[in-house]
């Protein structure tokens, strides 16, 4: 029982390990010897590891480390790629820092994420000489799975740099080792959806006459179903503007992926005598059994010239009545005026023919005027000896084709007295003219006696009867008159009338001899100009671009150029400011001045002014400003709104008008924007925004106004005013628009 154990199984003494014999086994190291070399050892691999630690430390202590040293960037920190998308690429970069480095540089990257299938650098290990110390980066490409995830992912993920490193020219090795924390976000799938097109945008037409629009609906992400198409503005204009409009499919079925049109097909009122502008939008709404479903617009605008009315013209015989004695002659101008365009040439006719009893001379200055030639006249010669007649008579101005009608045939008459009794004729001249409000319109009367006459003349004349709206006062130098006198019409400032005809009529005094001629007198403005300037604020970041727009407006036949110009670019912060076009010439009436701010640049609020000069205001040098307007830098967060064009829209009573507000977010701005207007009017049933509170990622909203019916004329200016957070403070940003409502062919009974 106490025999030997040959497995050793109870033993608990482990069998000793066995080596063989070498060439070191016969050398004798002293025990402390060994130790101090173990220990010398440790102490270097403690330098090479903790190098860097103790670089730091010393530099704590004011003293600084030689050796080598590098810094370690990723850009972007962090970056999402869109659904569908699968790589990403990242700029690594290696910087040398206070000695340098020469050596390589390993990079790496720690990652873990199913939906990674790759990281890779393109340039690895990053290799620094002592001739080359500038920073060298290498692209780290991303690869991650698709189709991709249903939901977003955030992936976080470390990139390494580390290498055994000595100062240029130096000889210490240094493990040097540089970490960056970086994220991947893949971003969730788009919903399915569908965008709308109406084309064109804008379109022309004469009243009564059609106009089609092509409406494009395109699917998005995989929709489909049935969208249907309205268009409410469109609605409320029929039977005012419009006769029908009717979209040719209706509702429009979208597979997935596909593009699919439909005309959109409008009928003009005929009859119209005033243009009107119309703009409208077409609402797609998806059509599902619960609603509401996806809803997406898009607008358009219809212009409805009324008819150009035809082509004519007129004929007068002026300084009729005349009275002249046997041998006497009569001149009658011969007014020609051309309406709407006409320019065929006239041939003049009389009834009167020779033989006369009573006349020896009846001839035209010219039988065929032209356009652009001076009016003709008529000379009629009295008989050296005649018994006293009255001649009436008549011209004719005859085309040979009026507005592809044939032949037409316009007339005057006039009226000859041959007397040989004494008598008289009264001449006012000049026969017209125009005078600025406010000012004294001057003509001269005159008597030409006949057989003798020598009476004196009382004048008087209806200009206060008739036209005292826009005259003051009328007197004269001398009244009664035997000769000639002035006639001064005193007008009235700021009241205009195209031109009024006023009648002068004389009395004999004692035979009581009637005679009267007739003048024409126009009142105008003064020549002048006026600039204005919309919006009246901008903000931008720094290097941020803002335009205005800057309008002329001529008035009282002012048409000299106008020279834009704003001191704006001295502004500290201002990088340009520049016009287009700089100078407004003829027809042109808009300029748009584009304003960049500097990068980088200070927060700073410049107000500032556009002026317009002349060298030709009434033949002398003039200025005028637009009202000061503001160009905001703003270096932290902000935000501002702006009115889509057309900013001033005209509707009927009961129609409605759509504007587009958009909100631009500055520098990174991420919060929450309410709208508010100030439109109120009893001529305005309902003015809403289709969502008022527009949060982080949500950067326009609409708003609908909609008159009531019936509705009185009116312009509405109103504000629209976006309020939000900047730098914790409840802040205003607005823009400005015009709602019109106005009335065409309508009546009323008083």
């Amino acid at each position: 029982m106490f025999g030997k154990n040959p497995k050793n199984v109870n033993n608990p003494r482990p069998k000793r390990f066995s080596y063989k014999k070498t060439w070191l086994s016969g050398i004798k190291i002293p025990r402390w010897q060994l130790g101090l070399g173990i220990a010398g050892a440790i102490f270097m691999l403690a330098v090479v590891l903790f190098s860097t630690q103790i670089g730091d430390l010393l530099s704590l202590f004011g003293l600084r480390a030689a050796g080598p040293n590098f810094e370690l960037t990723v850009e972007p920190p962090s970056q999402t790629i869109p659904f569908g998308s699968n790589q990403a690429v990242y700029d690594v970069t290696i910087t040398p820092m206070d000695d340098g480095i020469e050596g390589e540089v390993f990079l790496g990257v720690d990652i873990s994420s199913p939906w990674v299938v790759s990281a890779e650098f393109d340039i690895n290990p990053l290799v620094f000489t002592e001739d080359d110390q500038n920073s060298k980066t290498s692209h780290l490409t991303i690869t991650t799975v698709l189709p991709g995830p249903l939901t977003e992912v955030t992936i976080h993920f470390t990139v390494r740099a580390s290498g055994a490193l000595t100062a240029p020219g130096g000889s210490v090795i240094i493990m040097l080792i540089k970490t960056v924390n970086t994220t991947l976000i893949i971003d969730r799938p788009p919903a399915p959806d569908f965008s709308i097109k109406v084309e064109p945008k804008t379109k022309e037409v004469f009243s009564g006459e059609p106009a089609g629009y092509v409406v494009t609906l395109e699917s998005l992400n995989g929709f489909s179903g049935d969208v249907m198409l309205t268009s409410p503005d469109l609605t409320g204009y029929l039977g005012i503007y419009l006769e029908s409009f009717n979209f040719l499919t209706n509702p429009i079925t979208l597979s997935a992926g596909e593009i699919e049109t439909t005309d959109l097909n409008i009928v003009t009122l005929s009859g119209l005598t005033e243009t009107f502008i119309c703009n409208f939008i077409v609402i797609g709404n998806e059509v599902v059994p619960t609603p509401p479903g996806l809803q997406h617009q898009d607008y358009a605008q219809l212009t409805i010239n009324p008819v150009p009315p035809p082509q004519d013209y007129a004929i007068t015989v002026k300084n009729t009545p005349q009275t002249v004695a046997p041998n006497g002659t009569a001149v009658y101008p011969i007014e020609i005026i051309r309406l709407n365009g006409f320019a065929d040439p006239i041939n003049l006719t009389t009834d009167l023919v020779l033989p006369h009893l009573n006349l020896d001379q009846i001839e035209f200055s010219t039988t065929v005027v032209n356009l652009g030639d001076p009016d003709p006249t008529i000379t009629l010669h009295a008989k050296p000896i005649t018994l006293d007649a009255t001649i009436p008579f008549i011209v004719y101005g005859k085309v040979d084709d009026l507005n592809g009608a044939g032949p037409a045939e316009r007339q005057s008459s006039g009226m000859l007295y041959i007397v040989n009794a004494p008598d008289y004729t009264i001449e006012v001249t000049p026969p017209a003219q125009s005078v600025f409000a406010g000012d004294i319109a001057t003509y001269t009367v005159t008597i030409k006696p006949v057989n003798g006459f020598n009476e004196p003349v009382q004048l008087t004349d209806d200009v206060l009867l008739n036209f005292s709206t826009y005259v003051e006062s009328v007197s004269y130098d001398a009244n009664p008159i035997t000769t000639s006198t002035l006639m001064h019409i005193q007008t009235k400032p700021g009241v205009t009338h195209p031109g009024f005809d006023f009648i002068v009529t004389g009395h004999s005094i004692p035979s009581d001899i009637v005679r009267f001629d007739q003048a024409n007198l126009a009142i105008g403005v003064y020549p002048d100009y006026s600039l204005d300037i919309t919006p009246l604020s901008r903000t931008v970041s720094p290097g941020g671009s803002a335009n205005y727009t800057i309008t002329l407006t001529r008035i009282g036949g002012f048409t000299a150029d106008v020279v834009l110009e704003t001191d704006l670019e001295t502004q500290p912060g201002v990088e340009s400011a520049i016009f287009n076009p700089v100078i407004l010439s003829g027809g042109t009436l808009v300029s748009i001045l584009t304003v960049t701010a500097r990068n980088p640049a200070i927060s700073a609020d410049y107000p500032f002014i556009v002026n317009g000069n002349t060298v030709d205001l009434m033949g002398v040098p003039a200025a005028r400003s637009a009202p000061e307007a503001h160009f905001i830098i703003q270096n932290a967060a902000d935000f501002y709104i702006t009115i889509e064009e057309p900013k001033s829209q005209t509707v009927p009573p009961g129609g409605a008008a759509t504007y587009h507000i958009i909100l631009t977010r500055l520098n990174g701005y991420r919060e929450t924007v309410s709208l508010t207007h100030d439109l109120v009017s009893p001529f305005v049933s309902s003015a809403i925004f289709d969502d008022p509170i527009m949060p982080d990622g949500d950067n326009d909203a609409y708003l609908m106004v909609t008159a009531t019916d019936p509705a009185n004329d009116s312009t509405l200016p109103f504000i629209v005013n976006g309020n939000g957070l900047v730098n914790g403070i409840l802040t205003d940003r607005q823009d400005n628009a015009t709602f019109i409502i106005q009335n065409i062919g309508d009546y009323q009974i008083s």
